[in-house]
């Protein structure tokens, strides 16, 4: 098992209905949906990295508090997954994006810094966090 472990992050204010998925995979999908899996691929080795070299990972990004990305160009344009460090060696999967522009998405920064600050206040939004 890797040092580091990631989880995906779920909003403290909306709810899952039966068919959907946390955020970072919904995102994913669309991505891929929309041809556009160079970035997918890219995402997926980001967080292998991310699992086996925690705050070292060479993509890793710190933005604001405990909120960072991970980024990398690929031939579909940037690829950004939106994380937060929980504890020393968890790390909350939050959102993803794939696009030309540079500049990171305001809203999905939001929902990322949200998540955050929910989980500081100790309201559990990491799936399988207690196991």
């Amino acid at each position: 098992m890797p040092p580091f472990r990631t989880l995906l992050a779920l909003h403290p204010l909306l709810t899952l209905g039966p068919s959907q998925h946390p955020a970072l995979i919904e995102d994913l999908l669309e991505s891929a949906y929309a041809s556009k899996q160079g970035c997918v691929d890219k995402a997926i080795a980001m967080i292998s990295d991310l699992q086996t070299s925690g705050p070292e990972c060479r993509f890793l990004k710190p933005l604001f508090g405990a909120v960072a990305e991970l980024k990398s160009r690929t031939a579909d344009g940037g690829a950004r997954v939106y994380v937060f460090r929980a504890t020393r060696s968890v790390y909350g999967l939050c959102r993803f994006e794939c696009k030309r522009e540079d500049a990171s998405d305001q809203t999905l920064l939001l929902w990322t810094a949200e998540v955050a600050a929910a989980y500081g206040l100790g309201r559990s939004v990491l799936i399988g966090e207690d196991s």
